[in-house]
């Protein structure tokens, strides 16, 4: 169930959410995107594994992110990867079956610079900060590999029951 009482606290203030993707048919995260790079915008130079992503035009501002959305993977059984493939599903760029091999191929994948920055901008050593996100990983989804790595239980693009 949704907590409801944040849109009662925003109406209270008078502000109105809009989500642009379904009512601004020329919003879109790759038209956008196109546009940009046109115009000059360069994308990440990083191997696309470090990204945990298929594009290299998305959190160009905060390294912090690509970090944040390997936790997501870990916790929710899904990282940036998906994210994009929706999208691109749901705006006829790519199939079921592409989307997957992305998907398989990306999520939940972050390069150690990611992480040590994010270590050094928190102040914490890299052993504390796997014992955090370890303490947050979801044990239905996934279980230690054997080199000490979390192992998805899961195959991606087939129904999972919890």
């Amino acid at each position: 169930m949704y907590d409801l009482g944040c849109i009662k606290r925003i109406k209270d203030r008078n502000y109105k959410a809009i989500f642009l993707q379904y009512y601004v048919k020329e919003w879109s995260y790759v038209k956008n995107m196109d546009f940009s790079v046109a115009r000059g915008l360069t994308g990440r130079s990083d191997d696309l594994h470090e990204l945990g992503r298929y594009r290299r035009y998305s959190s160009l501002d905060n390294d912090l992110v690509i970090v944040n959305q390997m936790i997501k993977y870990f916790k929710f059984g899904f990282g940036f990867a998906t994210d994009e493939a929706c999208y691109d599903i749901r705006e006829g760029r790519l199939s079921r079956q592409d989307a997957i091999w992305y998907v398989k191929e990306y999520d939940g994948k972050c390069g150690e610079k990611y992480i040590d920055a994010a270590c050094e901008y928190m102040g914490i050593t890299k052993k504390y900060f796997w014992e955090v996100v370890d303490s947050y990983v979801n044990r239905k989804l996934f279980k230690k590999g054997k080199s000490g790595e979390w192992v998805p239980k899961f195959s991606v693009g087939i129904d999972y029951a919890l």
